[in-house]
């Protein structure tokens, strides 16, 4: 995947013992990004993204040596640290 590229998750949540198909169409509330993206796109460095999901803040779904990180939760952060600013 080329830097900056999105990443789309393709796929529906299942309940237990679903085994239907499982892909299908998200909407963009669904996206998700690598940690270089998100901090291009909310002015953060990449490590104070990394420091932020380290410490709770942030919350990123690790895969492998990937971390991706929701869209919902970049929301998420922006909402709460929004009253930290005076």
């Amino acid at each position: 995947m080329a830097p900056g590229a999105t990443l789309r998750m393709e796929a529906r949540l299942c309940t237990a013992g679903c085994h239907g198909d499982i892909s299908g169409t998200m909407d963009d509330s669904t996206r998700a990004f690598g940690v270089r993206e998100v901090a291009e796109r909310i002015g953060l460095s990449p490590g104070t993204v990394r420091r932020e999901i380290k410490r709770g803040a942030l919350d990123a779904i690790h895969v492998g040596r990937r971390v991706i990180v929701p869209a919902e939760s970049i929301v998420r952060f922006l909402s709460h640290t929004q009253g930290d600013q005076r």
